[in-house]
């Protein structure tokens, strides 16, 4: 990779604001990553059969992670697709 020379602070500033702008600082790059896409929800159980049947009944759902914690403690993670509300929805369209 070549070095760059600047001969004014003026280049150093343009180069820097280019950069910036290309960069994932860049507020319009950076407004996926404010607005999360995936819900996550846990729940904590102590009887397995209970946990199966939460699971089984689950709809609208992306994954669903199960980790055993101890002998009768079950955590389950459901993670679920981001839905706007619809008064969210009208206030960012404006």
């Amino acid at each position: 990779m070549e070095k760059k020379g600047f001969e004014t602070p003026d280049d150093i500033r343009r180069e820097f604001r280019k950069v910036r702008q290309e960069s994932f600082m860049n507020p319009e790059n950076m407004r996926r990553f404010m607005h999360p896409r995936t819900d996550y929800e846990v729940k904590l159980f102590t009887d397995k059969n209970k946990m199966v049947e939460y699971v089984n009944q689950l709809t609208g759902i992306e994954n669903v992670e199960i980790f055993k914690i101890e002998d009768q403690l079950y955590k389950v993670l459901v993670s679920r697709r981001h839905q706007e509300k619809e008064c969210c929805k009208e206030h960012s369209e404006k």
